[in-house]
C-alpha cells in the first residue's frame, strides 16, 4: 500500500476517540500535552508502527546521509567484533567505530568544555554510548546502530526519501502467559503487532538504535543539549547520573512524540517513520557473555 493519510487515521480511530483524533490533527494543547500521558503516547506508537508495517515507501534518495556509526569504549568481545563487521561491509555505505577516546576527541572539538566535561560524568560505557550518538547526530546525520546488532545477510536499510528521524520502535511486555507463548520482555514491534496484544500488557516505544537523522534535526539538538544539561546538573549537586531520566529510549520516545505533537501530526508523520520490522538479529537475542556483566545497562540504575 502507498502512503495514504486517510489509513492512518483509521487506524487512529481503533486507537482514540473521534474528538481526540480531531483534537490531534487540530493541534489542540490537549493533544500536545499527550506526551506526558503514558496511555496516549502508547496509542500513538502502536498506531504509527502499524501504519508503517503496511505501507510502501520509495527510498532510493533517503535525505539521510549513508553513514554508518557506531560505538564501543574498548575492545570489542568476538561475538560483538562480528555484529560490527556485519556492517562494516555494508556496500554503498561508509562506517566508523567510536571507542571511548575517539568519541570523547569530537565531542572536544565539536561542542567544548561542558560537552566534554557531561561525557566524563555519564561514565558507564553505556551512557557515554548513548549520549555520544546524539551529540554526533544532531550535528552530522546518518544512522546510528548499536555495536552489538547484528545485519542479518542480504538484509538492507531503506529510510523513505521524505524520512528526517528513521527509528525502530518497540514493545515491552509486562506480564506471562506461556500457554499463549507470551513472556516478559522486549519484542521487536511487529511481533507484538502481530500477536495483536493489548495496551494493557504491551507497552510500545521508540527505541534508540537505530536513530538515521538528516544533519542538523531539532529532535538530535534538543535531545543532545537536555542530556547534557541534566549531567551537568548532576555534577554540581553531586548527584548519580540517571540513564532512564537522561538518554534511555524512554527520553526518546518523548523527545520524538513531543515534535509530532508540536508541529502537526498531518505534517510530521511522513518525516518521523518508524519501522516495526528493523533487520535485524540484536545480541540479546543470542545473548553475548557481557551481558551477564556490569556493562549490561540493565545494571547502571540499580
Amino acid at each position: 500500500m502507498q502512503d495514504n493519510f486517510e489509513r492512518l487515521t483509521e487506524l487512529l480511530r481503533e486507537e482514540y476517540p473521534e474528538n481526540h483524533i480531531k483534537m490531534l490533527l487540530d493541534r489542540s494543547p490537549e493533544a500536545i500535552n499527550w506526551v506526558e500521558n503514558y496511555d496516549y503516547k502508547n496509542k500513538l506508537i502502536r498506531a504509527l508502527s502499524r501504519y508503517y508495517s503496511e505501507i510502501s515507501l520509495p527510498s532510493s534518495s533517503s535525505q539521510v546521509p549513508r553513514t554508518i556509526i557506531q560505538y564501543w569504549n574498548d575492545e570489542p568481545p568476538e561475538g560483538v567484533m562480528r555484529s560490527i563487521e556485519s556492517w562494516r561491509s555494508y556496500d554503498g555505505w561508509s562506517h566508523t567505530l567510536f571507542n571511548d577516546e575517539s568519541a570523547r576527541a569530537f565531542i572536544a572539538n565539536s561542542y567544548g568544555k561542558e560537552a566534554v566535561e557531561a561525557y566524563d560524568y555519564a561514565a558507564h560505557p553505556v551512557f557515554r554510548c548513548d549520549l555520544f550518538r546524539y551529540l554526533y547526530l544532531a550535528i552530522h546525520g546518518g544512522i546510528y546502530i548499536d555495536a552489538d546488532e547484528r545485519r542479518i545477510e542480504n538484509a538492507g536499510i531503506e529510510i523513505p526519501n521524505a524520512a528526517e528521524i528513521f527509528c525502530a520502535p518497540r514493545c515491552w511486555i509486562h506480564s506471562e502467559n506461556p500457554a499463549l507463548g507470551i513472556r516478559k520482555g522486549g519484542v521487536h514491534a511487529s511481533d507484538a503487532l502481530q500477536r495483536k496484544l493489548p495496551s494493557a500488557i504491551a507497552s510500545f516505544y521508540i527505541n534508540n538504535s537505530p536513530i538515521g537523522a538528516i544533519r542538523d534535526h531539532q529532535i538530535l539538538k534538543e535531545m543532545a543539549e537536555s542530556s547534557v544539561k541534566i549531567l551537568l546538573e548532576n555534577k554540581k549537586k553531586s548527584e548519580r547520573p540517571n540513564l532512564t531520566m537522561t538518554t534511555s529510549p524512554a527520553i526518546w520516545t518523548k523527545r520524538v512524540v513531543s515534535f509530532i505533537l508540536n508541529n502537526g501530526f498531518s505534517e510530521t508523520f511522513r518525516k518521523i517513520v518508524l519501522s516495526p520490522t528493523w533487520p535485524i538479529l540484536v545480541a540479546h537475542e543470542v545473548w553475548e557473555p557481557y551481558k551477564n556483566t556490569s556493562r549490561n545497562w540493565r545494571t547502571i540504575d540499580k
